[in-house]
């Protein structure tokens, strides 16, 4: 979505993910696999949130802006790397985009558009030419209000179960979302002199960072610990 409301092209034309085929990359301190797109708290079911069986997205997503170093994250793909990819209709894809900006700007403080960006990038069965179906698009439908932050059906989802019974079955697509590097010249830098990236906070009130391939909670001390380092790592860089 851009500032003024249109929608944008998100998709990766020029490139594919062959299904069940293993991506080149690993889960580490820049990637990071999800089977889901349940990306805050409130889109958890209940069921996976009784069970712990799931996580929101979100954590991740704040872990790869606390290490200032960026990452992705790529939903519809296993923990092992094999790629399953998630069917999403046009609508559906509407859908995920205002999920990753409502929840961004649910983060303390709000992460701007110009911090990451979302891809969906098709899923074919080889290594041909994909063949991505397309179906009309009713303009006035494509503007129905999704229903954000919870685990309900929205009505695109209910609309994408009634094409599959009538034998429309949408694209698959593995999601990127990619949170870039901090840039230091971001108005949410710490102080002018040292504009390294502030402590993000997800919109569980809680803060994670990047550790290899995992989450880590800091503590107060890692914290300081962390400012410091980077402090010290800015100044390095930047000695005249």
């Amino acid at each position: 979505m851009t500032s003024n409301g249109e929608r944008e092209d998100h998709s990766t034309v020029n490139k594919v993910y062959v299904k069940e085929e293993r991506l080149t990359v690993e889960e580490d301190l820049l990637h990071e696999f999800k089977g889901h797109r349940n990306f805050s708290k409130d889109d958890i079911p209940q069921a996976a949130v009784i069970n712990k069986t799931q996580r929101p997205i979100s954590r991740n997503l704040c872990g790869f802006l606390n290490t200032g170093a960026g990452g992705v994250v790529y939903c519809g793909v296993t923990d092992n790397g094999e790629v399953q990819g998630i069917h999403l209709t046009n609508y559906q894809k509407d859908h995920v985009l205002l999920s990753v900006q409502d929840l961004f700007s649910r983060f303390d403080p709000p992460v701007d558009s110009s911090m990451y960006t979302v891809h969906f990038v098709p899923v074919v069965e080889s290594d041909d030419v994909p063949e991505i179906p397309s179906f009309p698009l009713d303009p006035e439908q494509r503007n129905t209000p999704h229903i954000l932050r919870t685990s309900k059906y929205c009505w695109c989802d209910k609309d994408a179960s009634a094409q599959h019974d009538f034998g429309m079955i949408s694209q698959l697509y593995v999601i990127e979302i990619e949170v870039f590097p901090w840039n230091p010249k971001s108005s949410l830098s710490v102080t002018t002199k040292t504009p390294i990236h502030p402590l993000f906070c997800s919109e569980e009130g809680l803060y994670f960072i990047r550790r290899l391939g995992g989450l880590h909670q800091p503590t107060l001390a890692e914290v300081i610990q962390l400012a410091e380092a980077d402090t010290a790592q800015y100044h390095t860089m930047n000695k005249e």
